[in-house]
């Protein structure tokens, strides 16, 4: 008997997977609930609670229409509800030691609604390159501040990063292509014929900014439910949560960038807020998210049938 076509086995392995990834998840969320004990509820801005909600949530569906959009320009079209249960069940893998259980999650459930793996490949290298080099990006905007005076702005240094993102969205294209076309003919595989045009190229990359700026606001509106923090005051401030995050992805020794991102956060927080705050909130954040994670990985999970 074949295993990997018994149904049994395929079910036992699937609930395997799930109770691995909720003991990471959980056991994250324990060795973090000490981090909050010293927030006095009585003193948090409940007007910000049901805003922050609202927008974290957004925020976690715009990547999805980014990689739907992203594989329909390589030839593979895929219905939307599938691509949205697709994004949050294997999202979840990446609360598992490891970078490649996300990627191999999504590769495997893309593929079992139809998608060629080379299609669902290609998607994850220019998801994942986009992704990064937009979230470093706009995190060099926050590091062209003075630490100690926000107020400062380089602009000498915002024209260099925008004239250096300028050059390499011009480019990236060509590089992403040749470098697949690379590393099949290293892999002695047949040359990839799914690539992507430039004017799509473009159009996604801006989907990816788009996301990094709502993640980044969905983050501001967050902090100012313990204490203020005004956009229109910094607006450098939406650009943490892009490099914290970005830094978590790369940092391939922590599941989901744990301690990588919340670490960066704080740093960028001591600019506007006070240490105490600054050192508690993006622990608070993860759990925040991971709940809502969790919750909309459980609700399409479980409405396969």
């Amino acid at each position: 008997m074949n295993l990997l076509r018994n149904k049994i086995f395929i079910r036992i392995t699937k609930l395997t997977l799930l109770v691995i990834v909720l003991f990471f998840v959980v056991k994250n969320i324990i060795d973090n609930f000490s981090n909050i004990k010293e927030i006095n509820i009585s003193d948090l801005n409940y007007g910000f609670i049901l805003p922050a909600l609202i927008v974290s949530v957004i925020s976690m569906f715009i990547p999805v229409f980014a990689w739907k959009y992203l594989l329909g320009t390589l030839g593979s079209d895929l219905k939307l509800s599938k691509a949205v249960r697709i994004w949050f069940i294997s999202n979840l893998g990446r609360y598992i030691p490891g970078k490649v259980w996300q990627i191999s999650g999504l590769i495997v459930l893309s593929n079992k609604e139809g998608v060629a793996k080379k299609v669902s490949s290609t998607s994850v290298i220019y998801s994942q390159i986009v992704a990064n080099l937009t979230g470093l990006f706009l995190g060099s905007l926050l590091m062209s501040q003075d630490h100690n005076n926000p107020e400062y702005y380089a602009y000498p240094w915002f024209a260099y990063n925008i004239i250096g993102i300028a050059v390499i969205l011009m480019v990236l294209p060509y590089f992403i292509n040749n470098f697949i076309d690379y590393a099949l003919k290293l892999l002695k595989k047949p040359k990839n014929e799914f690539k992507i045009g430039y004017l799509n190229f473009s159009i996604y990359t801006s989907m990816q900014f788009m996301n990094w700026l709502i993640m980044g606001l969905s983050f501001v509106i967050f902090v100012n439910i313990f204490t203020e923090l005004s956009v229109i005051q910094h607006p450098v401030s939406l650009f943490i949560l892009p490099i914290s995050w970005t830094a978590g992805l790369l940092a391939i020794f922590a599941p989901g960038g744990i301690g990588v991102r919340e670490g960066i956060m704080t740093f960028y927080l001591l600019m506007f807020i006070d240490p105490a705050y600054a050192a508690v909130i993006p622990w608070i954040y993860r759990i925040w998210l991971t709940f809502f994670e969790m919750l909309l990985a459980g609700v399409f999970y479980f409405a396969e049938k």
